[in-house]
């Protein structure tokens, strides 16, 4: 696994993985998951609370910045 991570206030909030945009959205994450194209975040074959990744196919411009702003309020800032 390779990628590239963004920190928010010193803690990882966003990270590129191969072909998957991988948020920290904290308590959004069932949610989340129940209600679009997201899927857990699994490290080591288990799954990480609070983290969820957005297929590649499912991104575009709007959704970019909607889950980026759902990843900075998960880490309790504001953009």
């Amino acid at each position: 696994m390779s990628g590239l991570g963004f920190f928010l206030d010193d803690r990882l909030g966003v990270a590129v993985l191969d072909n998957r945009l991988c948020l920290h959205i904290g308590d959004a994450e069932d949610t989340a998951l129940s209600e679009s194209a997201a899927l857990p975040f699994e490290f080591a074959g288990r799954p990480v609370r609070g983290w969820v990744c957005i297929p590649e196919e499912s991104l575009d411009e709007a959704s970019l910045t909607n889950w980026v702003a759902l990843a900075v309020s998960g880490l309790g800032l504001s953009m």
